[in-house]
């Protein structure tokens, strides 16, 4: 099994719309964006990493984007996915956990899918979007549809 480890300084990337998939500009991407980036000049015949599952440990912040239709997650490999550091195949799986303490949150891409016993679930503490974003999405009304980024 081969991983890719990303450890990145909170808080992590969310979508600037609901509507469409994260990418290297959206809100707080670019640390990031800059980590994917760098790895894929380092050894550009490595990549894109191509996954199977994903692992993400959120530090203090968990963006609370569930009401949006999309996950916490997805965002994380959208914006890999645009500086071409990762891609998902179009069936993955993910296990994610949360240190509310920490400055920083951690993603890993793996080749096989994890498997991890969620007895019992893990308890979140969300973190509201900023407000200028929260109050234009409910009031545009969109909502994320689950489609490929185009990276697979």
């Amino acid at each position: 099994m081969r991983t890719l480890t990303f450890v990145v300084p909170d808080p992590p990337p969310f979508r600037d719309d609901p509507g469409r998939s994260a990418d290297r500009n959206s809100p707080h991407a670019g640390p990031l964006a800059r980590a994917g980036q760098q790895a894929v000049d380092s050894s550009p015949e490595e990549f894109p990493f191509i996954f199977a599952g994903m692992t993400v440990t959120f530090g203090r912040t968990m963006w609370n984007v569930r009401e949006f239709g999309f996950s916490t997650e997805d965002p994380l490999y959208e914006v890999l996915c645009d500086v071409g550091a990762a891609c998902e195949p179009g069936s993955w799986s993910s296990f994610t956990t949360q240190d509310p303490v920490a400055d920083f949150y951690v993603v890993t891409f793996t080749t096989e899918r994890p498997t991890h016993d969620r007895e019992p679930p893990p308890e979140f503490i969300w973190s509201e979007l900023p407000e200028e974003f929260s109050v234009r999405w409910r009031r545009s009304g969109r909502r994320s549809e689950r489609r490929s980024n185009g990276c697979g």
